[in-house]
């Protein structure tokens, strides 16, 4: 669970000691500050906040099992902390963009953790992947991208409020016919391919070795169907905006952005209010998935 390479650091929320990082502790006390000011100016103290957890770039390389691990502990110990000042939080996840082409991109293991976390407790809220919006630099978000990002989290915050559930894409599973794989999402609003989107491979499908993808269409409100070069006789990855950088990617911006996008997302969005010319949209997250022929069909696994 620890990383003892990186100086100072072990983990989410602790430091190298063991000791909770400052951070957290910041954290707590702006919340409560925030509840008594509020509770000065209107009289009555909100009894809940909520978090947008927006990590993952420092624990790329951590194991995903071993990320969500430390997530629970970390959201344990900012709730317990919370608690003792009567707010509730209510957690909001995100999925790390990954880095432009002069970084890694984004195959990381704690990207994959938060849809394991998100899979294993249906309380928490995922906002949606980070990686359609703009860096500043080759890994961290620029004043346009947390406008955005902000932007749209404020929008879920308030059709929570307002008793509506907020849904996002998901990967649920595929089932293959010969040189077709059909990959099938547990989706709100049906799917579109965004023609603007910058994507890797077929619309951010690829396959790191084995059979190659010919090409890849929305076939249905809730399918994808990817054509392969070859009708596939082994096991193999699909990626979807899960990838790593390679010779002859393309160059460095600016604008800079996640090499590793993709382009599926629903019908559904909101002009933004912030960004003139930009619309906010629910973006499918990045996966990694495991496909045996030999199955003929399979379920989604985080």
């Amino acid at each position: 669970m620890s990383l003892p390479d990186r100086e100072g650091v072990s983990g989410i929320f602790r430091l190298a000691d063991g000791s909770i990082s400052p951070i957290v502790t910041g954290l707590v006390e702006d919340a409560v500050e925030l509840a008594d000011h509020l509770a000065a100016q209107t009289g009555a103290r909100p009894d809940r906040c909520d978090i947008l957890f927006l990590h993952g770039e420092a624990d790329r390389s951590t194991p995903a099992e071993a990320y969500v691990a430390q997530f629970r502990e970390a959201r344990a110990e900012i709730t317990q902390r919370l608690a003792e000042h009567g707010l509730t939080p209510r957690w909001i996840l995100t999925q790390p963009a990954g880095t432009s082409p002069r970084g890694d991109g984004n195959a990381w293991q704690s990207r994959r953790g938060i849809l394991m976390a998100l899979a294993d407790d249906p309380t928490l809220i995922f906002a949606g992947p980070l990686y359609p919006y703009p860096l500043a630099d080759h890994i961290h978000y620029g004043a346009e991208g947390k406008a955005l990002i902000g932007e749209l989290c404020g929008r879920i915050i308030a059709q929570l409020d307002a008793g509506e559930p907020w849904l996002t894409p998901m990967p649920t599973g595929w089932r293959l016919e010969g040189g077709l794989l059909h990959v099938d999402f547990d989706t709100p609003e049906p799917l579109r391919i965004d023609a603007d989107a910058r994507a890797i491979g077929a619309h951010g499908f690829h396959v790191p070795s084995g059979v190659g993808i010919a090409g890849a269409e929305v076939s249905s409100d809730s399918t994808v169907t990817i054509t392969l070069d070859e009708t596939p006789a082994k096991p193999f990855t699909l990626n979807y905006a899960f990838y790593r950088n390679q010779k002859g990617d393309p160059p460095e911006g600016p604008p800079f952005y996640p090499v590793g996008g993709g382009a599926l997302r629903t019908e559904w969005g909101e002009p933004s209010m912030l960004v003139p010319g930009r619309t906010l949209h629910k973006w499918v997250p990045g996966f990694s998935m495991a496909v045996d022929p030999a199955q003929g069909a399979g379920r989604f696994v985080a």
